[in-house]
């Protein structure tokens, strides 16, 4: 049975939230919401304000050089997924594991209304290292980020994200603009062709994605 491994306990470092056990790790960047409704994605804030999309590129380089009234009516995508964005990520991580209808989402008991009616379980041996000191456990099929998003409002991305099977770990730090990726060298590349923004990104630096 897979374990993640090589999680560093220095949370302002990428290798806290990506694994040495699998073959590559890759920065998903988050669309925001931008004027009357609309999704922006970082490539699109990125070309208007002038630079390139890289992978350490922080949100706050970003909005100082977008347009002031750009600015007033964007919001940072601060642990939330766009509906339209979650279920086709949703979507390719599920034919990207066998075991799509077990999976262990650890999230953060501050995201209190999102914890509350769970039940906090005990963590297996094997994913016992993604249970950190204030995560709430809860097991349950992939679908069920899509499901809690139609129940609430704005659901916060799970801290961990771990298949049964250790195909892949997905994370995301508190309150951050980006997911951080452990996977096999194909599935970022399927979550690009599928529309969304993938970067490789190195474990050894510092945390780029920004929080609220």
């Amino acid at each position: 049975m897979t374990t993640p491994t090589g999680l560093s306990r220095d949370e302002t470092r990428v290798a806290a939230f990506t694994t040495d056990c699998h073959e590559t790790t890759s920065r998903l960047f988050l669309p925001a919401d931008g004027p009357a409704g609309t999704v922006m994605t970082w490539r699109e804030l990125a070309l208007l304000a002038g630079m390139p999309l890289t992978a350490d590129l922080r949100w706050s380089a970003i909005v100082s050089r977008l347009d002031a009234a750009l600015r007033q009516e964007l919001s940072a995508p601060f642990a939330v997924v766009p509906s339209a964005t979650l279920v086709r990520l949703v979507d390719l991580l599920s034919a990207a594991t066998s075991t799509p209808e077990r999976c262990y989402f650890f999230l953060w008991e501050g995201y209190a209304e999102e914890t509350a009616d769970l039940v906090p379980e005990v963590a297996p041996p094997h994913v016992a290292v993604l249970a950190r000191h204030d995560y709430v456990l809860h097991t349950a099929p992939l679908s069920w980020l899509v499901e809690r998003a139609a129940d609430l409002m704005q659901p916060r991305m799970p801290v961990f994200l771990w298949p049964h099977d250790g195909a892949f770990l997905l994370a995301c730090p508190l309150y951050h603009d980006s997911l951080y990726l452990s996977s096999d060298v194909a599935l970022p590349d399927t979550l690009r062709s599928g529309g969304l923004e993938v970067l490789p990104i190195a474990r050894d630096i510092e945390l780029p994605g920004e929080g609220d």
